[in-house]
């Protein structure tokens, strides 16, 4: 099993490296690690497309990613809801280990979209919903 000097050791690595995604299994636990994407920057239409005709990418809105492996489970938010900083999501249960982890917003904002579904089996780093970011004036 990896010590935490060995992970950390990783990641470093990782971080350095043109490589953007790393999964391995050592002793039977599987690791993902995967660098953060840049935010991406584009001229946005008022149809919603960009200069190809694909869907314009909105600055301000981020992804929300899990912190935890296990199944998704009772979303206590839903689409158009405020959130704070730290407000319970939903919960992680890592079945093997019979444990419930709450899952909490690292952003202030308002819910766009979530992109998995109650009881679906979710990974570290999964994206679980898009989240527009509001300005501190903008926050009730």
């Amino acid at each position: 099993m990896l010590n935490m000097v060995e992970l950390r050791e990783l990641i470093r690595l990782l971080s350095r490296s043109s490589v953007n995604e790393l999964t391995f299994v050592n002793n039977g636990v599987r690791f993902y690690l995967k660098k953060p994407s840049p935010p991406k920057e584009e001229v946005k239409r008022k149809d919603g497309l960009n200069n190809a005709g694909e869907v314009a990418i909105v600055s301000n809105v981020n992804c929300v990613d899990s912190l935890f492996v296990g199944r998704f489970f009772n979303p206590c938010i839903q689409v158009g809801d405020v959130i704070q900083v730290g407000q319970k999501i939903a919960v992680c249960q890592v079945e093997a280990l019979r444990l419930s982890q709450e899952m909490k917003t690292p952003m202030a904002g308002v819910v766009v979209e979530w992109l998995v579904q109650d009881g679906e089996i979710i990974e570290y780093g999964q994206p679980l919903l898009l989240v527009k970011e509001l300005k501190e004036e903008e926050i009730p």
